[in-house]
């Protein structure tokens, strides 16, 4: 235990080089002792000791970090929030109930890189929910919410989603009219070899 606590030390307070090495041997090592000590460290720590623990969560890949990602998506710093929607995405994947609503609420963050990793994540995930949330995101988003809700629907292949894009076949936004053509060619397989 003494050699991980002076692991988890060094990926805490080491410089770029140290951390990196710590990180290697601490996702080999995992365990909910060192799962534990990073959730802690994520809690407490600053902003760029809060994107390298969530960095490694996702890379130790347990599903106990699902309510440290979900915190996450609130997180003040939009990084950490674009790295807690795509890490849901690897690890949280069969947890759907849990993790789907939170990944709905992260389509109306402010930052588009993190409104794009949530519907990819929601892709992922899938669900009536997901393709309902979806389809409410597409009618009231900002344009990139909207563009990235339709190209989620179709992706998903949802053909509920049709009346919804082909609404949104009609809007002032070309990103818009052209995501909602994408998604309408693959759920009627229109073009797609």
């Amino acid at each position: 235990m003494q050699s991980v606590d002076l692991l988890l030390q060094t990926f805490r307070n080491g410089n770029d080089k140290q951390c990196e090495k710590a990180a290697r041997t601490l996702e080999k090592i995992g365990g909910e002792y060192v799962i534990n000590a990073l959730i802690q460290m994520y809690k407490l720590g600053r902003v760029k000791l809060r994107r390298r623990v969530l960095y490694l969560l996702m890379e130790i890949g347990d599903e106990r970090v699902t309510d440290t990602f979900i915190l996450a998506l609130q997180d003040k710093d939009s990084s950490s929030r674009w790295i807690a929607a795509e890490a849901i995405g690897y690890v949280s994947y069969k947890e759907r109930d849990k993790v789907t609503e939170p990944l709905l609420n992260a389509l109306w963050d402010k930052e588009p890189d993190v409104v794009d990793a949530a519907a990819d994540t929601l892709i992922y995930i899938g669900g009536r929910k997901a393709i309902k949330g979806l389809i409410e995101a597409l009618r009231d988003g900002d344009s990139v919410m909207r563009k990235c809700a339709a190209k989620a629907l179709g992706e998903l292949d949802a053909i509920e989603a049709a009346d919804a894009l082909q609404e949104a076949l009609d809007d002032e936004d070309e990103n818009l009219r052209i995501a909602a053509t994408k998604a309408l060619e693959v759920i009627f397989e229109i073009g797609v070899h």
